[in-house]
């Protein structure tokens, strides 16, 4: 059990050192913007309606996983209004730090909700079978790091530090081995609180790549948003085999 939850915690921690990683590119530029927005977009797409939703329906049916979609929705539609939106600076419509901020902060909710039912998973998979949960925490890690990016990139336009961006992509990694903890002791008790916790994840990042990063893609460079896209849906694809 121990083992289990270091593996976890690391995999979760990935999230992490993709922000770090991200930190050392000097000037991105426009294309590379949409490229990693692209790909934050792709992978949500990819792991809602590859990963997140037919294991809800699997786990809870189709009454518990829509209410969980629809809560998901309604609580980053809510976040939304709540977290200062400020537009562009002026600046041929490049948006202006608040909003690139904004923007990062929801990718690492957006990744944080989605870590914690893929938490749970890892929980689930020790629960039948301790190999398995590593397996599938190893699999976590490795789409964590391209994950972390994709959230440091936004946060670094904004002009937060170094430090603040390990920070903020570290808690958002974090969530894994909570979600771990969580799965082991409720997997045996009730398959419908995974369930609901898998829709209300994909609900929560279907709003924040529809309101968020294809915007984002199509305002900074619509071919490379596109690119980036297409393959984080790959990466994901690939890592999910």
């Amino acid at each position: 059990m121990p083992e289990l939850f270091l593996v976890s915690t690391l995999a979760g921690l990935a999230t992490g050192l993709g922000g770090l990683i991200a930190c050392f590119i000097r000037k991105p530029q426009p294309f590379l913007v949409a490229i990693f927005l692209g790909f934050a977009a792709g992978v949500m797409v990819a792991v809602t309606g590859f990963d997140l939703i037919p294991s809800a329906l699997f786990l809870g049916g189709a009454g518990r996983t829509g209410l969980g979609v629809a809560l998901g929705l309604f609580i980053l539609w809510l976040l939304d209004k709540i977290i200062p939106h400020h537009g562009t600076n002026g600046d041929e419509g490049r948006y202006s730090p608040e909003r690139w901020k904004k923007i990062g902060i929801f990718i690492a909710a957006g990744i944080a909700l989605h870590n914690f039912p893929e938490g749970l998973a890892i929980g689930a998979g020790y629960f039948a079978a301790e190999s398995l949960g590593t397996v599938i925490a190893l699999a976590i890690a490795f789409h964590n790091v391209p994950e972390g990016m994709a959230t440091a990139l936004p946060l670094r336009l904004g002009g937060m530090s170094v430090g603040g961006i390990v920070l903020v992509t570290s808690l958002a990694g974090y969530v894994t081995p909570l979600g771990t903890y969580l799965g082991t002791i409720l997997y045996g008790i009730s398959e419908y609180f995974i369930s609901f916790s898998l829709a209300f994840a994909g609900g929560a990042m279907l709003y924040i790549v529809g309101d968020e990063l294809l915007p984002s893609c199509n305002r900074y460079h619509k071919i490379f948003g596109y690119l980036g896209i297409l393959v984080g849906f790959a990466v994901t694809m690939l890592v999910s085999l």
